[in-house]
C-alpha cells in the first residue's frame, strides 16, 4: 500500500515552437483512490490543444517525482480533444 500518495502531474512538452501553444488537461480519472503494491490501475486523461500550433507533444503521467508512463508523438490539430489511458503499474514496486 502507498503509505503517501500524491496526485499524479502531467507534463505535457514537446518541440520547440514558435506559433501560440496552449495546451491543456481537461480531466483527470483514476480507476482507483488507492493504488498499492501489486497492482494496475488505468488513468485516464483528456487534453487539448486550446492554441493555434498543429503539431506532436508528449504527455508524461508522474506521482511523487516518479514517472509512470511516458506518451510521445500524441498529435492534436487546433481545437482538438484526446482522451489517452494510461497505465499505472505497481506490480513488483
Amino acid at each position: 500500500m502507498i503509505s503517501r500518495w500524491l496526485p499524479p502531474i502531467f507534463y505535457i512538452g514537446g518541440r520547440e515552437i514558435s506559433e501560440a501553444c496552449d495546451l491543456a488537461v481537461l480531466s483527470l480519472i483514476l480507476q482507483k483512490n488507492n493504488i498499492g503494491k501489486g497492482s494496475i490501475a488505468w488513468v485516464n486523461v483528456t487534453i487539448a490543444n486550446n492554441g493555434s500550433y498543429v503539431g506532436a507533444f508528449n504527455v508524461t503521467l508522474s506521482a511523487n517525482s516518479i514517472v509512470i508512463e511516458t506518451r510521445t508523438n500524441i498529435t492534436l490539430s487546433t481545437g482538438e480533444t484526446k482522451t489517452l489511458r494510461l497505465y499505472w503499474n505497481c506490480v513488483g514496486t
